[in-house]
């Protein structure tokens, strides 16, 4: 964790030890957006992929191959 908050430039998780209570860690507000904002990417990818499927392979399966059956080396 520490790595990864030397490369981006700031904390993600604020920790406190040797509390009564045990401590814990929970996310900086900058882990929080960064979060946030991943999820947005990720949602977005998710839809090009979506909308790219479905036009190189349509909504009905009808008359076209298996995804899972489909040679990738062309030899079927």
């Amino acid at each position: 964790m520490k790595a990864t908050e030397r490369e981006i430039g700031f904390r993600l998780l604020d920790s406190a030890s040797g509390r009564p209570d045990g401590g814990g860690s929970r996310l900086t507000p900058h882990a929080r957006d960064l979060c946030r904002r991943f999820r947005r990417v990720s949602g977005g990818i998710q839809e090009v992929v979506s909308r790219r499927f479905a036009a190189e392979f349509g909504d009905d399966s009808e008359g076209t191959q298996s995804v899972s059956s489909c040679d990738v080396n062309g030899t079927s």
